[in-house]
């Protein structure tokens, strides 16, 4: 309890079970925990907004890239052509 006391500028908490007492402590409060709680769902949720971001982001940049890779290889082969039939 000590160590969770001394994290009182963050927002921490805790849940102390113990084999030797049947009633777990909970600190600061249970209210507490569930705003904790809270709190460290919605910054997952939020990480894992930006994970999706910049996935979609980079599946872009891969089509982009493929296109380009595309246009370049249909120019190549016109030029092929035409030199083939000459």
């Amino acid at each position: 309890m000590k160590k969770v006391s001394e994290l009182n500028n963050l927002p921490a908490c805790a849940i102390i079970y113990s084999p030797y007492h049947t009633q777990h402590e909970i600190w600061p409060s249970s209210l507490q925990v569930q705003r904790v709680l809270k709190k460290f769902k919605t910054m997952l949720e939020i990480k894992h907004s930006r994970k999706m971001v910049n996935q979609e982001s980079l599946l872009r940049q891969r089509i982009e890239k493929a296109n380009e890779q595309l246009k370049k290889q249909r120019k190549e082969n016109r030029e092929k052509e035409s030199d083939w039939w000459r």
